[in-house]
């Protein structure tokens, strides 16, 4: 009985002791909404139409890929000082919504 109930005990310190160990404090993000892309061509004789198929975005913070988003995105960024955030457009390879790809013409 003086056993179990030890064990009882160990295993209960052991719980209450290890949710800050295992559970630290996490930083909260900051979220960028990109409800849809819009295209503005410099010289539109040049580059032609403005129509377009943009579906996604691949969105990189400090040139590091946080994800491609399907559009409108809400995208989490955890990051404490400014930085740079770059936004590429993105489309269906081959016309199929399982496989998506950087538009490379953007």
């Amino acid at each position: 009985m003086k056993t179990s109930l030890e064990a009882f005990l160990f295993l209960l310190t052991c719980f209450i002791v290890s949710c800050n160990i295992i559970n630290p404090k996490e930083s909260i993000p900051t979220y960028i909404q990109i409800d849809s892309v819009r295209l503005i061509p410099t010289v539109p004789a040049t580059h032609g139409t403005v129509s377009h198929k943009i579906t996604d975005v691949w969105v990189y913070y400090e040139r590091e890929l946080l994800g491609a988003f399907e559009l409108p995105a809400r995208v989490p960024v955890l990051a404490k000082d400014r930085g740079q955030l770059q936004v590429i457009g993105g489309i269906w390879d081959n016309g199929l919504s399982g496989t998506r790809a950087k538009y490379p013409f953007l």
